[in-house]
């Protein structure tokens, strides 16, 4: 059982792009973590991640797939600092162990010698909110009514890149507020006051 508080956990919903709706060769990976455990809530929180490529193919799917689990194990495993380091550390660790098997997976750089995958993660505890966002993954706050992109110092920089420090953003959560991660394809065929209506209109289920 959750010890967060009742009128913070009934608000919580859960919007995925249904399977049928998606591309048969998307690369975007969907992680979502809601602990059972009150003692794990109580210091990890929620977690929501998107990992996606610009890169497509299986080898790069594949990739995607990998940092995602290995985002998920690490973050959760890692007990030893609060929630914005160990997802600092977390996406960190799958950068480097990303790079050590590039070749494995067919990735390429581009022109800039950055990686093709993106992250974009969010932890949601009690009423505090934790979004960090690397690469080609972007991070969205709606709140009355008003469309605000989070900050990502790291945009053009996907993953494997040497010395990527993911910075991650700390706010609060509200009962209506509506936090939503996007991949760049989803985005790139959207004007921003259609991503606009899409949110704030959003009325996902449980």
């Amino acid at each position: 059982s959750s010890d967060l508080p009742m009128a913070v956990r009934l608000q919580i919903r859960l919007g995925v792009v249904p399977e049928p709706d998606r591309l048969p060769d998307s690369p975007d990976r969907i992680v979502v973590v809601e602990p059972s455990v009150g003692s794990v809530s109580r210091s990890k929180g929620s977690l929501y991640l998107l990992v996606t490529s610009r890169q497509g193919g299986k080898g790069p799917r594949e990739a995607v797939r990998h940092v995602a689990e290995a985002i998920r194990d690490q973050y959760y495993y890692d007990e030893s600092a609060g929630i914005r380091v160990c997802i600092e550390k977390a996406i960190v660790a799958a950068g480097k162990r990303l790079a050590h098997d590039r070749d494995r997976y067919g990735l390429h750089d581009d022109q800039e010698g950055n990686g093709p995958i993106g992250v974009g993660v969010v932890v949601v505890r009690a009423t505090e909110l934790y979004v960090a966002t690397v690469g080609p993954t972007e991070a969205y706050l709606v709140r009355g009514g008003r469309l605000a992109t989070l900050p990502d110092p790291h945009r053009e920089r996907g993953l494997p890149s040497p010395g990527i420090e993911p910075e991650v953003w700390r706010g609060e959560i509200g009962a209506d507020d509506v936090v939503a991660l996007l991949s760049p394809n989803l985005v790139a065929r959207l004007e921003t006051d259609e991503l606009r209506e899409a949110l704030t209109g959003l009325k996902p289920q449980l």
